[in-house]
């Protein structure tokens, strides 16, 4: 329950930032449909090799592949800038709040708390919630639409191909949820560490 209300105070924060919100939204569907599409094409490609004239044909496609890599690599390039911009600006906040709250925090609060463990809070945790954030924006978004764009575009081409997919893909995520669980608690023992260390 409490994970839920930090997930929602989470996206409510990022959503407070709509122009970079939606340029990564359109930046990764983006980048998922030309990555999608750039196989599609070579399998044109392959198909008109057998044809005759086939040397007439493939230029036009070839040209069109270039494009599609070209467009697809300034996408790519783009979209961690993007990224970047929104999640920093996030971060920044975040850091100002944290600031604010600690300057109308009681002293005997203070007194209690570790000065390693304050600063871990406000430099570290902060850092990592940062990378966090960009591994979901860079990998998990663009991961999971890839698989949902590839499941539609098989089911055009293959359905057997799709059954395959369908199955081994809940396999993987299981195995990535079962290794994530058990590497958070690991992660916080060394977030706590960390904190001890600097007091």
């Amino acid at each position: 329950m409490k994970q839920k209300t930090y997930l929602r105070r989470l996206l409510a924060d990022i959503g407070k930032q709509p122009i970079w919100l939606i340029l990564a939204s359109l930046g990764t569907i983006l980048q998922v449909l030309l990555t999608v599409y750039i196989p599609i094409l070579i399998g044109q490609a392959v198909d008109l090799v057998v044809l005759p004239d086939a040397a007439h044909l493939l230029l036009p496609l070839i040209l069109q592949m270039g494009l599609v890599i070209l467009f697809s690599s300034l996408i790519q390039w783009l979209n961690p800038l993007v990224y970047n911009q929104m999640i920093y600006r996030y971060s920044k906040d975040l850091r100002e709040k944290v600031i604010q709250k600690v300057h109308v925090l009681p002293l005997s609060y203070l007194d209690r708390q570790g000065a390693g463990d304050l600063v871990s809070r406000l430099t570290t945790d902060v850092e990592q919630l940062n990378n966090g954030l960009f591994m979901v924006f860079n990998q998990f978004f663009v991961g999971l639409l890839t698989i949902l764009v590839t499941i539609a575009s098989m089911a055009r081409l293959d359905w057997m191909m799709m059954g395959m997919v369908l199955i081994l893909t809940p396999l993987s995520l299981f195995i990535a949820r079962f290794i994530a669980k058990r590497s958070y608690h690991l992660f916080r023992m060394q977030t706590q560490a960390r904190g001890l260390r600097r007091r």
